[in-house]
């Protein structure tokens, strides 16, 4: 089983304009998405719908690399202080728990290690 797979999708999708964030900040330092997303937060363009493939839904930022679909797995709303694991918070998610997957578990199929929802999907 890889960490994503035992991610929570947002209680509450944010609307176009709502302002999100990392939901784990030392994850998306470590994968790099800080540094090729921005820090955040991000502003909200719009959403994917991905429920007919039972994945969890897309939301389309505004990022320092232009609009990119990011998993809403990997999000957090901006003024959520309860979704805090990144800046010393007592909560703790489940895949901030989990050892570091192997690389046959992060790579998508493309090869890339990303927080999209592109590429196909590991089983």
């Amino acid at each position: 089983m890889t960490a994503a797979a035992t991610m929570k999708a947002m209680p509450l999708l944010p609307q176009a304009g709502g302002k999100v964030r990392w939901r784990n900040p030392e994850a998306a330092r470590a994968r790099g998405w800080e540094s090729i997303f921005g820090a955040g937060p991000f502003v909200v363009v719009g959403t994917v719908d991905h429920s007919s493939n039972h994945l969890a839904t897309g939301l389309i930022l505004g990022t320092a690399l232009g609009e990119q679909e990011i998993s809403e797995v990997w999000l957090a709303l901006a003024d959520d202080p309860e979704d805090d694991c990144g800046s010393g918070g007592a909560k703790k998610h489940v895949y901030s728990q989990l050892p570091a997957p192997t690389s046959e578990h992060c790579l998508r199929s493309d090869g890339g290690d990303s927080p999209g929802t592109t590429g196909r999907q590991q089983s």
